[in-house]
């Protein structure tokens, strides 16, 4: 999405830039581009997580608080079951044991990554990306 940064002063949307020598500017200018795009990524998740909710027609019921490391939501694609999971291999185990006549293998064919939120949590140590799942992050740092 397209990022707007304005800088407004104390008369009709003035910038005084006298107040600032060089580096004060450059400090300030830096600080509203990142407070604006980390306002911009957070808005953008939530609209993509609604608009994906609405695109398939489930809904994700709260359980109360969810944990931060539970970043993403797989939802098993089957009609009239809908369970969700925090965790792919979860969803895999569910797939295997519970729906007759499918395994994971032939779900992941057909079914693909429907119903699927995935989001990345970015590793405050290294900077790497990595898959928002609990077990992701504990390979992450443990491994």
């Amino acid at each position: 999405p397209d990022i707007e940064i304005g800088y407004f002063g104390n008369n009709d949307n003035e910038f005084d830039m006298s107040r600032f020598n060089g580096a004060d500017l450059e400090m300030s200018i830096t600080q509203n581009i990142i407070r604006d795009l980390t306002k911009t990524a957070e808005s953008f998740f939530q609209n993509q997580a609604i608009h994906f909710q609405n695109q398939h027609n489930f809904s994700i019921q709260s359980a109360g608080r969810i944990p931060w490391y539970h970043g993403c939501l797989y939802q098993c694609a089957i009609d009239s079951c809908k369970r969700q999971f925090f965790e792919k291999v979860f969803l895999k185990s569910h797939v295997d044991t519970q729906h007759t006549g499918i395994n994971f293998d032939q779900y992941a064919i057909e079914y693909g990554n429907t119903n699927t939120i995935v989001h990345h949590h970015e590793c405050e140590i290294c900077g790497k990306g990595i898959i928002h799942t609990a077990r992701n992050i504990e390979n992450h740092l443990v491994g």
